[in-house]
This record gives structure tokens, C-alpha cells and sequence, in this order.
């Protein structure tokens, strides 16, 4: 069964102004302008991803980044971190 929902035309094009933006964000994050999948330097992880690279929770992740431990990008909703970043946190023993 179906459900309808009833919405404005504002609320309609709000909703697909931020699908779009987060699946245009996605697809920059997954290739770069020539179509080539991004170096190292360019790789940024979910949240989950992040977490799951450096073998801890995501709440763990959250708290850190929480408290300016974990550099972040912002790309709508969605919350990316930098891999490298990660990497050298890592080394420089600061995480």
C-alpha cells in the first residue's frame, strides 16, 4: 500500500534542493573533475567510514570531533572527514 503525502510546493522543492546537494557532494567525493577516483590527499570518509578506519564507534568519533580533536567538512547534511588528516593525527599520537 501507498502512502501519500501532502506537502507545499516549497516544502517539495526544499526536499529535492537537498537530495540534490548531497548527491552532488557525494559524486564530487567519489571522482574528481577528470573522472578519476581521488589521491589520497583528496579522500574524505563518512562519519561511519572514519570511525570504522580508525577502529572505534561512531560516538566516539562524534565526541572527538565534538571537541575540535577531529577536523571536518560539512557538505549539507552530511559530515566528512579527511583521510589524511586521520593518518596524521594518527602518527603524531594526538588521537
Amino acid at each position: 500500500m501507498q502512502k501519500i503525502v501532502l506537502t507545499t510546493v516549497e516544502e517539495l522543492k526544499e526536499l529535492l534542493r537537498e537530495a540534490i546537494k548531497e548527491e552532488i557532494a557525494e559524486q564530487i567525493f567519489v571522482t574528481n573533475e577528470v573522472g578519476n577516483p581521488p589521491d589520497e590527499s583528496e579522500c574524505f570518509l563518512s562519519l561511519e567510514d572514519a570511525s570504522n578506519f580508525l577502529g572505534c564507534c561512531t560516538n566516539t568519533l562524534l565526541r572527538l570531533r565534538k571537541e575540535n580533536k577531529v577536523p571536518y567538512t560539512r557538505v549539507g547534511r552530511q559530515i566528512k572527514i579527511n583521510k589524511q588528516t586521520l593518518i596524521k593525527l594518527l602518527k603524531s599520537n594526538k588521537l
